[in-house]
């Protein structure tokens, strides 16, 4: 995603630096994603009363990265997906989420589970790890990089660290009651 963020944020910058334009494209992005989050859903309970649905658990059994083809064996059921496809969505996502300082990852973790049909529970664990890395490098193009001198585009770091510590909060919390 980080590519994508520094172009994110060139183009926020540059091309978008009044936020009312972007909100509809956004919106869009993020309508789309609820939509399918909540056709899930409703797949699931209508599936959970035809028959009972077991929750998978256990760990990844194995796991296969190729420049073609990911696969990664969880709970005895083989899940696969392009990685082309993965690498130009993370792109795209990080371009959206560079004009947030998000990084993109708070738009790709849903992406992968509704999209790409993955365990909540695989997603989980790199979810964590990718927003602090890409929320502080967007904060570091924000911070330190000039692109329009007529725009102020520096963070506000207070506001910045209490979101941080909520969000740690939450990916903890999240993390370790999304298995119940």
């Amino acid at each position: 995603t980080i590519p994508g963020m520094f172009l994110g944020y060139y183009i926020r910058v540059t091309y978008l630096p009044d936020p009312h334009y972007f909100r509809y494209f956004v919106g869009f992005v993020l309508a789309f994603l609820g939509i399918k989050v909540f056709h899930g859903l409703y797949c699931d309970f209508r599936n959970s009363k035809n028959n009972s649905i077991n929750q998978p658990k256990g760990e990844i059994q194995k796991s296969s990265i190729g420049m073609h083809k990911t696969s990664i064996v969880f709970s005895e059921q083989e899940y696969s997906f392009s990685s082309p496809l993965v690498f130009f969505i993370s792109l795209f996502f990080g371009g959206i989420g560079g004009d947030y300082v998000i990084g993109g990852v708070a738009i790709m973790a849903p992406f992968c589970i509704s999209v790409l049909n993955l365990p909540p529970y695989i997603v989980a664990g790199a979810t964590p790890f990718s927003t602090w890395v890409s929320s502080v490098i967007g904060v570091c193009f924000y911070a330190f990089i000039t692109i329009n001198n007529t725009v102020n585009s520096s963070p506000d770091l207070l506001l910045g660290f209490l979101f941080g510590i909520g969000g740690f909060a939450g990916i903890y919390l999240g993390a370790k009651f999304q298995k119940f």
